[in-house]
């Protein structure tokens, strides 16, 4: 932590942020670290909830409830359940632990 007070002192924040940013958020990042950190089972994962809190801040909507906002879903603490069935899943090659990854879910309001 005093490594990164000195660089912004003597970087200033915006240079100090920018370089960071470069080189936490890659190309390999993008196309090998968060895909292989969404192949997890729990829904409290620092990469799902990244996921989650983009969709929030592009304001989508979510794509099995017309007219619900991912937003709405969030702070209501929708359900999660398979986007895809299991038996389907298995019948296209998904091996046991990729039907049991969070990008095969959504959130759905309670009830439902």
């Amino acid at each position: 932590m005093s490594r990164d007070i000195r660089n912004i002192s003597e970087k200033g924040f915006l240079q100090f942020a920018q370089e960071a940013e470069a080189s936490a958020l890659s190309d390999t990042f993008w196309r090998v670290t968060l895909p292989q950190n969404l192949e997890t089972t729990s829904v409290n994962s620092p990469a799902f909830n990244t996921f989650l809190a983009a969709q929030d801040y592009l304001k989508s909507s979510s794509m099995l409830m017309k007219g619900t906002m991912i937003s709405d879903l969030i702070t209501i603490s929708g359900d999660v359940h398979h986007i895809f069935p299991k038996a389907y899943l298995k019948k296209n090659g998904v091996d046991a632990k990729g039907r049991k990854t969070i990008m095969t879910d959504s959130f759905q309001k309670e009830g439902r």
